[in-house]
């Protein structure tokens, strides 16, 4: 995916936490690509997510903003996880998600774990199938217009 950079803005992409885009988003012409402020303390932030979908609350809801890092394939097998660190996955054909990760036993597959489990259960999906990792680096709410 090549995005331009612009100092103090990163581009704003929708995501579905339930399950997905179709993954020609990426492939649309820059233009048709918001970019929005970055908070200086997400500098590090390469890129920003808006949440849909009710499966993590009440820590991320509907509207929040979520400035991402993405996390390159050479450096997945030493991705640090940790449960209170949000990620959102592209994988297979056309799923972006915003969940919590585990590692199984044998480090063969990612567990994505959802706040609401009730409503959302746990879900499996083996290495192979990861288009892209991103890091949420933090949230801001919902906001208004963008200048």
């Amino acid at each position: 995916m090549f995005l331009e950079k612009i100092p103090g803005r990163v581009p704003l992409i929708p995501i579905s936490v339930q399950a997905g885009f179709q993954s020609y988003l990426f492939d649309n012409p820059l233009e048709e690509i918001t970019y929005i402020p970055c908070p200086l303390k997400y500098s590090q932030a390469s890129i920003a997510f808006s949440v849909v979908g009710t499966s993590m609350e009440p820590y991320f809801l509907e509207g929040d903003i979520l400035f991402s890092h993405e996390i390159f394939p050479e450096n997945w097998q030493y991705l640090p996880i940790h449960p209170r660190d949000a990620y959102i996955l592209h994988y297979g054909e056309n799923y972006l998600v915003l969940k919590y990760l585990k590692r199984t036993k044998a480090n063969s597959k990612l567990q994505l774990l959802s706040v609401n489990q009730r409503e959302y259960p746990p879900h499996y999906i083996s290495w192979q199938e990861i288009r892209n990792i991103w890091r949420v680096l933090g949230k801001e709410e919902k906001y208004g217009v963008w200048s």
